[in-house]
């Protein structure tokens, strides 16, 4: 919120077990999610939950920009196999709802390049809700 506050009124946040069934009043509530690094921490059985609860929560059309770490074996970031591999899991695991629009390389950095050590290779799928 602190990163945000010339925004008033325009943006919410939230914290909630996105592995839970949502609040009854938020489905569809939402236009544009955002993962910045929750789907690719999840074990396997929590995967199906994820899913249900980010289709619940957003509208027809909703956008979902899903940050997913990669390239952690040593592979380049441009490794063609790595990234059918992760966008595999990607689709497997939301493809019945969201459509993958676009995928790029990226670097999940929580330090926002003050500290290189910090960066994790990664991808970064641009995502629609196809119902």
């Amino acid at each position: 919120r602190s990163r945000f506050r010339e925004a008033p009124g325009s943006l919410e946040f939230h914290a909630l077990d996105i592995c839970a069934a949502p609040p009854r009043d938020w489905h569809g509530r939402f236009g544009v999610l955002i993962d910045r690094g929750c789907f690719h921490q999840l074990p396997a059985a929590a995967v199906p939950g994820y899913a249900a609860s980010l289709s619940a929560l957003s509208r027809p059309g909703a956008r979902l920009l899903l940050f997913v770490k990669a390239f952690r074996t040593g592979q380049s970031p441009g490794e063609e196999e790595e990234r059918r591999r992760v966008r595999a899991a990607v689709d497997d695991a939301l493809g019945a709802v969201f459509r993958i629009e676009r995928v790029e390389a990226t670097w999940l950095d929580p330090d926002e390049g003050r500290n290189p050590a910090t960066a994790l290779p990664g991808l970064v799928f641009w995502m629609t809700k196809a119902c």
